[in-house]
Formats: structure tokens, sequence, C-alpha cells
């Protein structure tokens, strides 16, 4: 794998999975857990080549996710199905293996596309089967199955089935992704008393952002910034929304509150805070459009 160091750095937080770790991987670890992705990418890299790393899975999981977190897609990818190879039942490495092969794919070219996307949904799937308290895995294929296109492998009939077994997991987050499809289904008195009783029952930083986004469709901009500001002074999980997405939404309020230096300040903030090439076209181009 390439020491190819990253150009941008993505400022989230892990929450880190409860895992016995050698002791020379400690030290990537909190690099890792602090969110100082870049530094833990060298780390790992640097002891790559110590006695049994490159059959640890553990390494290999976090070797893989630092990568993946400073836009390194292929040499992730490269590490994280290995640790799937080595222990293919474990969920935590299916889900990360999952969030790796949406950020490869968007690389290749179109004829390797179509193979790359059946394994990205067979990882997706064995992440919420092999481990049906994994909310992490279980939410995102529950989303997967009820909002991707059917080409895509949406599958409303069963997205609706692992959306009954998300209350088991996690009572918050079923009402929040109910309040999505309340949203989705322009039922918005609904969506907005779902969204608030997640936010009542869990104040994640998914319950912050996504009724931050909420107020902005709704064009209640002042309620969406108090949220968005709010969801940046949250500790964020890896996976997880970043403070790039807060300022997305601040941008956006204040742009049509027309508060230009708000606009511009904001905008700036969630382009700088964006690792990911294809996220920070993406940022550049909604706001860019905003600001013409």
């Amino acid at each position: 794998m390439s020491k190819k160091l990253p150009y941008l750095v993505l400022i989230l937080l892990l929450q880190s999975h409860p895992v016995l770790s050698d002791g020379n991987l400690q030290p990537g670890i909190e690099l890792f857990t602090q969110a100082d992705y870049q530094q833990a990418t060298e780390y790992f890299y640097d002891i790559e080549s110590d006695a049994g790393n490159e059959d640890n899975p553990e390494f290999l999981y976090y070797y893989g996710l630092s990568l993946y977190k400073t836009d390194q897609a292929k040499e992730a990818l490269e590490a994280m199905s290995r640790a799937a190879e080595i222990e293919p039942q474990n969920p935590d490495y299916q889900y990360a293996l999952t969030l790796i092969y949406l950020l490869r794919i968007n690389e290749v070219n179109v004829f390797r596309k179509a193979g790359m996307f059946g394994k990205l949904k067979k990882a997706m799937a064995t992440a919420a089967d092999h481990e049906p308290t994994h909310l992490r895995g279980n939410m995102f294929y529950t989303g997967w199955l009820l909002y991707a296109p059917k080409m895509g492998g949406g599958d409303i009939e069963k997205g609706m089935v692992y959306l009954a077994k998300l209350k088991l997991v996690s009572e918050p987050d079923w009402v929040l992704m109910e309040a999505g499809l309340a949203s989705r289904d322009e039922e918005y008195t609904r969506a907005e008393e779902l969204y608030l009783k997640a936010l009542e029952m869990k104040r994640s930083p998914s319950s912050v952002i996504n009724i931050a986004r909420y107020y902005l469709a709704q064009k209640k901009y002042q309620q969406a910034i108090s949220h968005a500001n709010a969801f940046n002074l949250l500790p964020k999980h890896w996976a997880g929304p970043g403070n790039c997405d807060g300022h997305l939404v601040l941008a956006q309020a204040y742009h049509y509150l027309g508060d230009d230096a708000a606009f511009e300040e904001h905008s700036k903030k969630a382009i700088d805070m964006t690792n990911n090439k294809a996220q920070k076209e993406r940022f550049e181009a909604s706001l860019n459009a905003l600001g013409d």
C-alpha cells in the first residue's frame, strides 16, 4: 500500500469500538480517536511491516479507517478487505467496508462499478444480518432499502421489515427514521413531531443535524441555525455527519436570510472541513449555485 498523504483533513470524532489492541497499535488508535487521521495514517504505515500486523485484523481495520478518512479509497479497500477476509462475521469490518466501497466506486470506470456494487451490497447486508444489534450497520441497510431506487437495491417492503427490527435495537433511531419517511411523504406536521421526539429521546449528532436540515427545507431558518450550531458543538462518530455538514446548513440558511458575510464564512468552513473530493465538489457546486 502506498504512503499517499492526504491533501485535506476532515475533523470528525470516533467513538471507538471496545476491542482489545496490541500495544504497538494503541498510539495510532489514539490518534484516530482524536480525529488526527493524517497522523494516524502515517503511524500505521510505519508499523505495517512489524511482525504480525499484515495479518492482524484490528491493525488492518484501523489502518483502513485512517486511509478512508484521508480519502485514500483504493488503499483503504485493500486493508479493510483483508480484515474482513480474516474475520468475515465481524459487523464492524463489514460496515466499514460498505462505506469504503461507496467512496471507491466514484473513482473506478463504469466497467468496474457493477462488480464493486455487488460487493458493497453484500458487505452492507452482512453487517446488518450477522449482528442485529449493530446500530449503524442496521440503520444504513434499512435506509438503503427504503430510499434507494429498485435498480440500486431498494426494496421498500424489505426495508419496512428491517425498520421494525431497528425499533428493538434503538427506539430513538427508529423514530428518527420514521420522521424521515414522514418528511419524504410530505407529512410535515407528523415529521416535525417525530424529529422533536427523536431529539428528546436521544440528543445525538444525527438527530440534531436531521432536524436542522428539516427546518432548512421548511424555510424555518432561525430554527435551522440554532440546531446546526448545537450540532457543531457535539462530539462526532467517524462514520456520521461532521461539522462540515453543520456549516453547510448554516451557509444555506444565512444565504436565504440575506446575510452574505455569514454565508461566505460558513461556506468556506464547510468546504475546508471536507476531505472527500467528491463531497467537496458537491458542496462547492451547491454553494456556488446559491451565491450566483
